[in-house]
């Protein structure tokens, strides 16, 4: 998806570059994304893109379908939004003796509806026009979801909790309260 986004490019795309700077749309001064398996013995600042995770007990992670590369957040300045574990990043910074060594954290740009609308069903199936225009119509653009998650339903504390919730609700109640886990 970052790579529909005319600020980056992909290593591949940037090799076959041509006259005027200029590839798909893109200019030469587009951020080259540098896959985080091909990090490793390949020296200088890159930026990347992977998932935030944590393998080892203490230590983090950046990693991507074939590699993961141990992750320093030391003199990392985040450029706002809620990262956690499992969440999707872009890093900047470079190889120090094995370590992504980050300098900046950020998600990625968020992609405007309009660029995202391809047609893909994610869930399976085929989707028509006529059923995306459908949709479009049903739509509650005011809708607010609750989610919740590992709630412990036997616990007299948690019941007492939730009941406080909803009841901070009663005034605009959400479309729907979904509660995740084992139950």
């Amino acid at each position: 998806r970052i790579f529909r986004d005319p600020r980056f490019i992909s290593v591949t795309d940037a090799e076959q570059t041509g006259p005027g700077g200029v590839l798909l749309g893109k200019a030469l001064d587009a951020v080259i994304v540098t896959p985080v398996e091909s990090l490793l013995g390949n020296p200088g600042h890159k930026t990347t893109f992977g998932l935030l995770s944590q393998l080892e007990p203490d230590r983090l992670f950046i990693e991507d379908l074939h590699k993961a590369v141990p992750l320093n957040l030391d003199k990392v300045v985040s450029t706002g939004g809620f990262i956690c574990e499992g969440s999707l990043v872009m890093c900047e910074g470079e190889i120090v003796d094995g370590v992504f060594v980050a300098d900046v954290i950020s998600l990625p740009p968020a992609e405007p509806r309009e660029m995202s609308k391809t047609g893909v069903n994610f869930f399976g199936g085929s989707v028509t026009h006529v059923d995306l225009e459908n949709l479009a119509q049903l739509e509650n653009t005011d809708a607010m979801y609750v989610m919740l998650s590992d709630v412990h339903l036997d616990s007299d504390e948690t019941l007492e909790k939730i009941d406080r919730m909803f009841g901070g609700y009663a005034e605009r109640p959400p479309t729907g309260i979904i509660f995740m886990g084992s139950f």
